[in-house]
């Protein structure tokens, strides 16, 4: 049976927290500790203590390993594997109004440049997106949609502007 190594690039505080914090949980879900990082799941475990204990220590250590220097500097607290999650959503997950206005005003306002490529444009959207929902703020598919199709310039109206308007008499 060959074992497959995933590893999680370093969360430094200057890359994107909210795709660490995806593959982080994903990389505890593949190890079997993800329960860690969830009380819900963590209180269905038991009164197996042992067990708890070998889920926190070995979740917590992957948490800490996948942090670069400058951000466990910050967490560096003794606590246990949901006081370090939380702590880190706090710290790079601003819930507050003014960072759902800047996202929200972000999101409105953004239109690609002629020149850029439309795979950077659509990774800058889905970045946007992801980054609402991180914070609470559901955006509906349809609006989604229409916000990304109104970004685009003009010389992509085929895809918005439907074959019958552009039909003339």
């Amino acid at each position: 049976m060959s074992s497959t190594r995933f590893e999680v690039d370093k969360f430094t505080g200057t890359n994107d927290f909210g795709l660490w914090r995806i593959k982080m949980k994903a990389l505890l879900v593949h190890q079997g500790i993800h329960q860690a990082i969830d009380k819900e799941e963590l209180k269905e475990l038991g009164e197996d203590k042992k067990k708890i204990k070998e889920i926190e220590i070995k979740a917590q250590s992957a948490i800490l390993l996948s942090l670069g220097d400058e951000v466990l500097r910050q967490v560096s607290d003794k606590g246990t594997t949901i006081w370090f999650w939380e702590k880190l959503t706090l710290i790079y997950f601003k819930k507050s109004l003014v960072n759902k206005l800047y996202l929200k005003k972000k999101m409105y306002t953004l239109k690609m440049d002629d020149t850029k490529n439309l795979r950077n444009h659509l990774n800058e959207f889905n970045r946007i997106i992801l980054d609402l929902r991180n914070i609470g703020v559901k955006i509906e598919d349809d609006d989604q949609g229409i916000l990304l199709l109104s970004s685009l310039p003009i010389c992509y109206e085929h895809l918005w502007i439907p074959y019958y308007m552009r039909m003339k008499p």
